[in-house]
């Protein structure tokens, strides 16, 4: 079994557009051709840089084994979603961490993420530095 943890970082104007027609996320995730993925970014004033993702269980994974580390019981990972949005992609809804709590984007969660993907971790970076919304869906 495979879980995909799919992230995008976008502006205000983007998110605003996003929360009025959550459907673009399909496009930015799960688009079968090219066409559909740069319909989806141009749409929402994104670049292809700002979409990427990484193995969920492998963050699941990297959790568990901290808190067994700790002595302690894991839990789900905790990403600090700001809300959620009107889209589901198997797992559970999309959710969306707002530029006010981007301290969230520091958590032990989003730490590991960083950590197993270069490009997650530049982007989350970034999306802190310029106020960016971060958007994530599991599938």
């Amino acid at each position: 079994m495979s879980m995909w943890l799919n992230v995008a970082v976008l502006s205000e104007t983007g998110f605003k557009k996003l929360e009025k027609q959550s459907e673009l996320l399909d496009g930015l995730f799960f688009s079968e051709d090219e066409a559909g993925e740069q319909a989806a970014l141009d749409s929402l004033g994104m670049k292809e840089a700002d979409v990427g993702g990484c193995d969920y269980l492998s963050v699941s994974a990297a959790g568990e084994a901290m808190a067994e580390l700790d002595g302690e019981e894991a839990d789900e990972p905790d990403f600090g979603a700001s809300g959620e949005l009107d889209f589901e992609a198997g797992y559970d809804s999309a959710f969306f961490i707002a530029p006010k709590n981007a301290k969230a984007l520091s958590n032990e969660t989003w730490t590991l993420v960083a950590e197993l993907d270069e490009e997650l971790k530049a982007m989350l970076a970034r999306a802190k530095k310029q106020k960016l919304y971060v958007v994530a869906v599991v599938s």
